[in-house]
């Protein structure tokens, strides 16, 4: 069956897009999961051929390729609702995900990146990319017994729109809080260490481009250098949320407020409540 191209023109990131694909309720799928440009930003559309390809993360990966020259690290990106900017990095399986998810769904903080953050080193922006979150297992039974709220349906089993928490736009690249999730099976109990810039720095590096761009680990080092850096070792959820929150200024009877709030039915149903 010849692919065929989507009316509609999405945008993550900088890129704004059309999808063909050869099946039509896969692309009903993508659909609900990706954010659609506005018609102001439809002057210069690509066109994305998935031909029967399902792989969503492919597809995200296709998209962020595309933003050539831009300075990308491994870590979630949030603002909180008194405005400060929040980077949680760490690698694969260390729970950056889990607890930017929980902020958001829970506590009213808004979305730049899930699981990649890139950086526009011309505008000194921080790109907000509205990628859908990939819901690992076993996240749902984190969140319910976490903070008592978790999405009700995933999208293709494993994919959770951004769409209602995300930012409004690009914000300026300074970072107020850098917090590296290690994951260390062996750890048996929370632990929260201060960094220096160049301890974060040598912790990040790895999982970024910076070396690899003009002047790369310079503007990184710039976006960092008014950020308190902080390194998470083991802990459940609650402990990281509560650290958290210490550190940001958002305290525990603030976040239980806006908690209560979250959970007050203004999420459209698309959230379960315990």
């Amino acid at each position: 069956m010849a692919s065929e191209i989507t009316k509609q023109a999405y945008r993550v990131g900088d890129l704004v897009f059309h999808i063909s694909h050869s099946n039509a309720e896969f692309a009903g799928e993508i659909d609900k999961l990706l954010p659609h440009a506005v018609a102001a930003e439809e002057s210069s559309v690509r066109d994305i051929k998935m031909g029967g390809s399902r792989d969503v993360k492919e597809l995200i990966s296709y998209i962020l390729e595309r933003h050539a020259g831009f300075l990308w690290t491994a870590a979630a990106c949030l603002v909180s609702p008194g405005g400060k900017k929040l980077l949680v990095s760490g690698r694969a399986q260390s729970g950056k995900s889990t607890a930017s998810l929980a902020l958001a769904l829970g506590f009213g903080w808004k979305v730049l990146s899930e699981d990649v953050t890139l950086f526009n080193p011309v505008t000194d922006q921080i790109v907000n990319l509205r990628v859908p979150f990939a819901v690992k297992s076993g996240t749902l039974e984190i969140l319910r017994d976490s903070i008592a709220i978790a999405p009700e349906q995933l999208i293709l089993n494993e994919w959770l729109p951004v769409h209602g928490l995300d930012a409004d736009s690009n914000c300026d690249a300074n970072i107020d809080f850098a917090v590296h999730l290690e994951f260390d099976p062996n750890a048996k109990s929370f632990d929260c260490q201060p960094l220096s810039l160049s301890q974060y720095l040598r912790k990040t590096l790895p999982t970024s481009n910076a070396v690899r761009i003009n002047n790369g680990t310079d503007k990184f080092l710039k976006y960092l250098q008014n950020a308190g850096t902080y390194c998470f070792s083991a802990g459940s959820l609650v402990e990281r949320l509560e650290k958290l929150a210490e550190l940001t200024g958002v305290h525990s009877d603030v976040l239980c407020q806006q908690r209560s709030a979250s959970f007050s039915g203004d999420r459209d149903g698309d959230f379960v409540t315990h």
